[in-house]
């Protein structure tokens, strides 16, 4: 498989599955397929889909490797905002996963935001006895 095809066939479908180890995959073929900005869209929303309900990146061996040499920092920085924003996680869940497997976009992350305080504002106390409960 030659560049051309490769790019034609990632842009048609970002998730198809190759016939060779992602690690195979040349660092500026897959730069030229993020160019594409459903591609971009369509492998950041499943990535921040994947930390909403996992609440860590859980890819196939080789995939996240082959991004973090395909990507700039900024790319990969504006990957974090994205996923931060849309997961719905705490970056604490996440963060040390994603600097740990993007290392040359630490130095350009934004900080990480502070945490809510628990949505209750203390903890329970007493007995339940279920005396209160309406039915």
């Amino acid at each position: 498989m030659d560049k051309s095809e490769f790019v034609r066939i990632a842009r048609a479908n970002p998730f198809t599955v190759f016939p060779f180890p992602y690690e195979q995959v040349p660092a500026d073929w897959w730069a030229e397929v993020w160019q594409a900005d459903w591609v971009r869209h369509a492998i950041s929303s499943d990535m921040a889909r994947t930390v909403g309900k996992a609440g860590h990146l859980s890819y196939v061996d080789g995939y996240c490797e082959m991004l973090a040499r395909a990507l700039t920092p900024r790319q990969l920085a504006a990957l974090y905002v994205f996923i931060r924003d849309k997961s719905l996680r705490h970056e604490s869940e996440w963060r040390p996963q994603f600097e740990s497997l993007f290392k040359s976009c630490v130095s350009v992350l934004p900080a990480q935001r502070p945490e809510p305080p628990p949505e209750d504002g203390g903890e329970v106390t007493g007995e339940f006895t279920g005396d209160d409960i309406p039915f």
